[in-house]
């Protein structure tokens, strides 16, 4: 029997540098948890992001977040046209650390194999510059998958 959580992996998000690029933008641009939903293939244990649809945060909260579920609506369609799916979700953090909150956590096991990538600002006081290329953030991602929490490793492509 061939299943795919029946081995320990080294998970992996691809990413192209816009994707990348498009979330630290909205994370420097908002004065909540800035959130949204990640759009891509999913070949469990690599996980490849294309796009991401941005979200408002519904509980306009510096210090948690809700994706709006008219966004999810949104990425569902756009998976559905492009023969993509949602492989997860990304979020700030206005602390500047990028470790899952407890909240996150529970959020993780409601989301299970799906990726959370966690952008949080090594300067509060951060400017967007429209031509820069690389906005000073930290990005770590995890995943809640075979009934424990995971690092994912980045990969820009």
């Amino acid at each position: 029997m061939n299943n795919k959580h029946s081995e320990k992996y080294v998970f992996r998000l691809k990413t192209k540098k816009g994707v990348l690029r498009e979330v630290k933008k909205h994370s420097t641009n908002n004065n909540y948890e800035a959130c949204g939903i990640i759009l891509g293939e999913d070949n469990y244990p690599e996980y490849k992001a294309v796009e991401v649809i941005r979200s408002d945060n519904i509980e306009k909260s510096s210090l948690s977040f809700e994706v709006d579920p008219d966004s999810f609506i949104e990425a569902h369609k756009k998976a559905n046209k492009h023969g993509i799916e949602v492989i997860g979700f990304y979020h700030s953090h206005l602390s500047g650390d990028c470790a899952p909150s407890k909240k996150d956590k529970k959020g993780m096991k409601r989301w299970p194999d799906h990726v959370w990538l966690i952008s949080a600002s090594k300067d509060k006081n951060i400017e967007m510059e429209k031509e820069k290329d690389e906005i000073d953030l930290n990005l770590s991602a995890y995943m809640y998958t075979q009934n424990r929490y995971s690092d994912v490793e980045i990969v820009k492509i």
